[in-house]
């Protein structure tokens, strides 16, 4: 160290008295090429996610989740046994077998459309705790 300022620094001559190893060039070349592969990666993966940034902006923009309906209110209320019910559980029966949801009051009053299966338990059953029983995967 520099002794001569009252600041520590680190004079040139100590700097090149100190022993820095260094890969062998192969090494080197070894070690940039995993660099520039892993921000290839980061690349894609950016890219992948401005595009799905989009696509989801186009999707809100296309569905006003407070006030889209889908079918008339008179065909809703034909539909009347297919509306869910706070404390039912809606189970998939197309693309994921077997993914479900306990409905809450939030949902209360939505429509199972036919890509789903309705159960609706007793009173004294608890949904949540059915839902995590119908979502246990076997081992």
């Amino acid at each position: 160290m520099d002794k001569s300022t009252t600041i520590p620094s680190l004079a040139k001559r100590d700097l090149l008295n100190i022993e820095m190893p260094v890969p062998v060039i192969s090494e080197q070349e070894r070690i940039v090429a995993s660099i520039e592969e892993l921000f290839s990666h980061l690349d894609a993966s950016v890219a992948e996610l401005k595009m799905a940034k989009e696509r989801l902006g186009v999707l809100k923009e296309a569905f006003d989740t407070e006030t889209s309906v889908t079918v008339s209110c008179k065909k809703a209320n034909e539909l009347d046994s297919y509306k869910l019910r706070n404390n039912d559980i809606v189970m998939g029966r197309r693309g994921e077998m077997g993914r479900c949801a306990a409905v809450t009051e939030k949902e209360d009053g939505g429509l199972c459309g036919t890509g789903g299966i309705l159960f609706r338990l007793k009173s004294d059953f608890d949904a949540p705790f059915y839902w995590c029983v119908a979502s246990a995967r076997s081992p």
